[in-house]
């Protein structure tokens, strides 16, 4: 059955949505709320937006770390605690302010970055010679330079959408702009 309306009531049905188009808030921050939540549960199951699996770490990099986690992206848990995000009449954004986190989000290739630098203080130390003698090394600075990264690194994604993620917000932007509901 067709509905019949005036030009006036069409034209006030258009002004209103056109105004709810224009005004997503409530929308768009339940969006950001949604978009941490994916990205917390993608560190804590070790999958991509797509849900592909990261690729395990190497033992000689479990070794390396400060808490010798075997879980990708969750030594210190610095990296998982730093996505924040933002939200307005009309955007939705989650990120992070940490410089390495677009490193851990794509893969990079030996060298690709180039030579990396580090300078670091070695403190005033005992250890034994060759000839099996001690000796007291004193304190200086010991620079090394290295290929960033040092091997072949695979991209661990974490932010990003899913298939079902943007059909969802779909939705909810739809939802809000015809019924006014979020």
């Amino acid at each position: 059955m067709v509905k019949k309306v005036t030009f006036e009531q069409f034209k006030a049905i258009l002004d209103e949505k056109t105004a709810r188009a224009k005004e997503m808030s409530s929308v768009m921050k339940k969006i950001k709320g949604d978009m941490q939540t994916k990205v917390d549960m993608r560190f804590r199951q070790a999958k991509g937006p797509d849900g592909t699996p990261w690729e395990p770490l190497k033992e000689s990099t479990i070794s390396k770390r400060k808490r010798r986690s075997s879980k990708p992206l969750n030594d210190s848990g610095d990296l998982k605690l730093s996505i924040n995000g933002k939200y307005g009449s009309n955007y939705a954004v989650i990120g992070s302010d940490r410089p390495y986190a677009a490193y851990q989000q794509f893969p990079a290739k030996k060298g690709e970055n180039g030579k990396e630098t580090v300078t670091e203080t070695v403190k005033k130390h005992r250890r034994r010679t060759r000839s099996g003698k001690k000796t007291t090394v004193k304190s200086h600075n010991r620079t090394r330079s290295f290929l960033n990264p040092w091997g072949d690194k695979p991209g661990r994604p974490f932010m990003g959408f899913s298939n079902n993620q943007k059909a969802k917000y779909r939705r909810w932007i739809n939802n809000h702009i015809q019924k006014g509901g979020t």
